[in-house]
């Protein structure tokens, strides 16, 4: 989908794709599969291609350094390698979305799952609880 946009765009487009689907393969566009069948083949492939501008598909939002590595050799449309490295770090997105407030009872505390945390964040949550402060969560714009 993402070559046919490009191509409808007016765009020369090199496809660098797991599979080669059949239907990429007749949309005129070069397709180019990974030795290898792995994500580092096709980045492998794509750095050896002239330098130009790279827009890449979901399977490497959780492969920041291969990000890093296509960046390194063609402009990126999309999220930066760090970007992807952030949004990612439970901590840094506990941090967020959780803030302390006093426990109306110290005997009863209580603790409310936060939207997107990671268990390790709910954990720090029930420690900050059993010292008297409870974990609320708030809104992010």
């Amino acid at each position: 989908m993402l070559a046919d946009l490009a191509m409808r765009d007016g765009q020369q487009v090199v496809a660098f794709d797991m599979f080669g689907d059949l239907d990429l393969r007749r949309s005129g566009a070069r397709v180019v599969g990974p030795p290898g069948g792995r994500l580092t083949g096709l980045v492998d492939a794509a750095v050896m291609e002239a330098a130009s501008e790279v827009v890449y598909g979901a399977s490497f939002e959780n492969h920041p350094a291969l990000v890093a590595r296509l960046g390194e050799r063609h402009a990126l449309l999309g999220n930066a390698p760090q970007t992807l490295r952030a949004v990612r770090d439970p901590q840094r997105r506990c941090a967020r979305r959780a803030s302390p407030i006093r426990a109306r009872s110290p005997r009863r505390p209580t603790i409310a799952r936060v939207a997107g945390c990671a268990s390790r964040c709910v954990a720090a949550a029930a420690r900050a609880c059993a010292a008297g402060v409870a974990a609320r969560s708030r809104r992010i714009p």
